[in-house]
């Protein structure tokens, strides 16, 4: 059926209400915690290079770049933090086995990130950026993928949370001074 004028207005109103607040603190919270883990993984990486750490092949700058290069940053930061907790784990060889943590942060952050790309497509196709909703089951399908990228992201950063824990602690322990300053 086709919805009326007045019903899609009633409907984005009552979704701007709720999308409208939580996609501004999400992108809030999205900005400190890229920053956040970017400046971490330089850190993590320098140690790396300054202790002469087995089984690290990217340099500090390289680790944070990859974040932002199209396609590379589809691996390369997985990589990065896989030769991060191994090398950390164990200097002299780089041959600690991986945290089970790594495959779900990973699934967690590009999964979160490729749908939110996805339903931002769909909401300007929809007009829901525009204020005039053209297609009301497209809109609310974005509201729909919203939900599950914004899960997804959050289990992503509830894994990185013990990985970045292990990291500073097995990095701590080589008694290297001022490790994260």
């Amino acid at each position: 059926s086709i919805a009326t004028e007045e019903e899609l207005d009633r409907i984005g109103s009552m979704i701007d209400l709720v999308s409208v607040p939580a996609g501004l603190g999400l992108v809030g919270a999205l900005l400190l915690r890229g920053l956040a883990y970017r400046l971490w993984i330089f850190c993590a990486v320098s140690n790396l290079n300054r202790s002469h750490a087995y089984g690290v092949s990217t340099t500090p700058g390289w680790a944070v770049a990859f974040c932002f290069i199209p396609i590379v940053s589809l691996w390369k930061p997985f990589q990065v933090m896989s030769e991060t907790w191994k090398a950390s784990h164990d200097p002299a060889r780089g041959q600690a086995s991986g945290s089970g943590l790594l495959g779900f942060w990973w699934a967690g952050y590009l999964g979160g990130n490729i749908l939110s790309g996805i339903s931002f497509q769909l909401s300007l196709r929809s007009g829901g950026l525009s204020g005039d909703i053209t297609d009301l089951d497209t809109y609310v399908s974005t509201f729909w993928l919203d939900i599950v990228s914004s899960v997804l992201s959050m289990i992503g950063v509830i894994c990185l949370i013990p990985l970045v824990a292990g990291i500073t602690r097995a990095q701590a322990r080589w008694n290297l001074g001022d490790t994260f300053d």
